[in-house]
């Protein structure tokens, strides 16, 4: 008895345990919307174990992404914020238009920031400019952010990672201070797409909003 005591003691103090404590199962999830989740949109981007996760029924810590290793030779970009395999951050959308919707109920500015911070390596969506739908690209806690073609032109648009970053930003400063921390808001930006070869943009609504 005394063996297995002292066994237990020795194995709860192991630091390696202790680095990944297992999250309560009631942690918000950051969940990337890829087209197994929507066949409206198609995501790629650097995704790590347990940062990012897939679906809204995974449950895991969250962790940052940690930062990218260091590389030898002509083909390793001097990128610091470039993931693992060498994917700079990226961005496919103009200026936006800002437009404040911020209420009592709308989402917690910190975790519209969370969002920011977890996407900040690369990534992009392509999203479909035919039925004109919303589609939710990624959420976390009480916070998600989502897109709409406000042309149908057919085909598809981008939005990069820093896209999702700077409005995630510029929106918790213009608005977030006004309202007790929190954000909801719109707005209209320009981004390419399938169409970019004809020198024509897509017009693109974008929301930040309250998880459902």
């Amino acid at each position: 008895m005394r063996t297995t005591i002292l066994s237990t003691i020795v194995l709860l103090l192991a630091p390696g345990i202790l680095a990944t404590p297992t999250p309560p199962s009631d942690q918000p999830a950051l969940i990337i919307t890829t087209n197994s989740l929507d066949p409206g949109l198609n995501y790629t981007g650097y995704l790590t174990p347990k940062a990012i996760v897939h679906s809204p029924a995974d449950t895991g810590p969250i962790l940052l992404p940690p930062p990218a290793p260091a590389c030898e030779g002509p083909t390793c970009p001097d990128c610091p914020d470039c993931g693992p395999d060498g994917q700079p951050p990226y961005s496919a959308c103009g200026p936006s238009t800002f437009e404040d919707a911020t209420s009592s109920t709308s989402p917690l500015a910190s975790d519209c920031l969370i969002i920011a911070k977890n996407v900040r390596l690369g990534g992009k969506w392509n999203v479909e400019s035919v039925t004109g739908n919303q589609h939710q690209l990624v959420q976390f806690g009480t916070c998600a952010f989502g897109v709409e073609p406000k042309d149908r032109k057919g085909g598809y648009f981008e939005i990069g990672n820093l896209d999702i970053i700077d409005i995630i930003q510029d929106s918790v400063n213009k608005f977030a201070d006004k309202h007790g921390g929190k954000v909801n808001s719109a707005g209209e930006t320009d981004c390419k797409g399938s169409l970019a070869a004809t020198g024509s943009s897509y017009k693109v609504r974008w929301g930040i909003y309250h998880t459902k």
